[in-house]
């Protein structure tokens, strides 16, 4: 059970805030124990879904509110205790049910300079097994990612770990840190899902006495592995932050815009 030390009201009308709460709740609850987690992940958290999908005027599937996606594909992993994707399976890789640990949704959400940079469409289920699995469709773009990968691994193995892609930095976390050294030799492929332009004006540029307007790019991903079947799933959650006067593209962003739009199935 999870216990709060303020009594939870809030004004239904500001979607924002109930959107808050919810991701309040989450951390609490993906922070707590469950006596059995690989039953009880989605079912435990059910009914506050349900009544929040009632209030949000939306629905959800595999722990995830529609409304949010597909902003809520970049959940991270939070605290010190290592994470494990579940086995055997409980959701798909795309959803943060998928792994036991902390999790926090990320602040990207629509304000002003977010941009979109995928699309979910729908959902596909179906039996494996004896087990239902769900897809989720989008459309967005697929940067491949060639091994091997400049890594600079950091001392806290809970922190980012920084590799070179295309000559620019991207800070990446693995979901589960025992697959890390399996994927290695794995092409990995980096899925934008939103940035944020952040304008900083008064910016000093070197060799110049005025001050000029700074572009701050946030770019928020998903890295993905290729599945047999042509599917993708989510074995990591990627950042890149870029800083550039008059908005120049990095080699990595230049990159990626230079990709056609596909449908990306996420399993």
């Amino acid at each position: 059970m999870l216990w709060f030390s303020a009594p939870w009201v809030w004004d239904h009308d500001d979607d924002d805030e109930v959107r808050r709460k919810w991701e309040t709740i989450l951390e609490a609850y993906t922070s707590a124990k469950l006596t059995n987690a690989h039953k009880d992940k989605l079912i435990a958290i059910d009914g506050i879904m349900s009544y929040l999908a009632a209030v949000r005027k939306t629905w959800y599937t595999c722990g995830m509110f529609w409304k949010d996606l597909p902003q809520a594909l970049c959940w991270q992993q939070v605290g010190v205790a290592p994470a494990q994707r579940a086995t055997p399976y409980r959701a798909p890789s795309w959803s943060w049910a998928s792994v036991d640990g902390e999790i926090m949704m990320p602040f990207v959400w629509e304000v002003a300079g977010t941009t979109r940079l995928t699309c979910a469409l729908d959902t596909m289920t179906w039996v494996q097994n004896g087990t239902l699995k769900t897809a989720l469709l989008c459309v967005g773009r697929t940067l491949a990612l060639l091994p091997p990968h400049d890594r600079q691994d950091i001392t806290n193995p809970r922190a980012y770990r920084v590799y070179t892609f295309y000559g620019q930095q991207v800070r990446l976390k693995f979901d589960n840190e025992t697959e890390e050294l399996t994927l290695t030799h794995r092409r990995f492929y980096y899925f934008p899902v939103v940035h944020v332009d952040l304008e900083v004006s008064g910016t000093q540029v070197r060799g110049s006495n005025a001050p000029r307007r700074m572009q701050a790019v946030d770019h928020n991903a998903i890295l993905l592995v290729k599945n047999s079947d042509g599917t993708f799933s989510r074995v990591g959650q990627t950042s890149h932050n870029h800083n550039t006067v008059q908005c120049l593209l990095s080699p990595l962003l230049a990159a990626i815009q230079a990709q056609p739009a596909q449908l990306v199935v996420l399993v």
